[in-house]
């Protein structure tokens, strides 16, 4: 009988068969051991393409960041919508691999991200926002889209957020809980860029104004 076909190795493979793996099964069911049997080969045979586990790991997450899509931009455009925009699809694409965000804590593609804020950065040049405040904006949405999707995808919180207080409990959190107008967790979060892209901008120029 011929010998089954094995598939031809390499790194893009390797990292793409290791995401699939931990969408299906998880990540504490992912091994080295278990990709190699997806693959059809033996462990030792991905080690010729990558050099640890550790590598795979990083692929991954260079995978699901490199899902975000970027929207267009002509001069004029509402800068802080593209803000938006560009985080919302971040977000989404940690949402899409529930099961690898905790990838993300230990291996952020900061490479990746890196490219994308340079050109956050010329949008901002190109809206007028200034150069001294430019990194405390991309900085800030950083954490606060990265955190948002890891939470989303991983607590399990209920939507929307504080639903369950009872006013004689918590008062003031359960009026403000029955006054939420958002939609639903992504509508909550778009605004929630939003007030981050614009606060830090203003709370910046406030904060060296008081200074001097």
């Amino acid at each position: 009988m011929p010998r089954p076909v094995l598939p031809i190795l390499d790194r893009r493979l390797i990292t793409a068969s290791a995401l699939a793996l931990i969408d299906e099964e998880g990540l504490g069911a992912f091994s080295t051991v278990r990709l190699a049997r997806r693959l059809g080969v033996r462990a030792p045979s991905l080690y010729h393409h990558v050099q640890s586990r550790a590598e795979i790991l990083a692929g991954v997450a260079e995978l699901v960041v490199r899902e975000t899509r970027l929207p267009p931009y002509q001069p004029g455009d509402d800068w802080v919508a593209w803000l938006v925009d560009g985080c919302t699809s971040l977000r989404r694409a940690i949402l899409r691999h529930p099961n690898a965000a905790p990838v993300l804590l230990e291996h952020l593609p900061r490479d990746l991200l890196t490219s994308y804020y340079n050109i956050g950065a010329g949008i901002l040049t190109i809206a007028g926002v200034p150069l001294a405040l430019q990194c405390l904006v991309l900085d800030s949405l950083e954490t606060y889209t990265i955190s948002s999707g890891l939470i989303t995808a991983t607590a399990g919180l209920t939507d929307p957020p504080f639903a369950t207080e009872r006013e004689d409990v918590n008062p003031h959190l359960a009026r403000a809980a029955a006054a939420d107008s958002s939609v639903d967790a992504e509508d909550r979060f778009r605004l929630g860029v939003r007030a981050v892209a614009v606060g830090a901008v203003r709370s910046s120029v406030v904060l060296r104004g008081a200074d001097r």
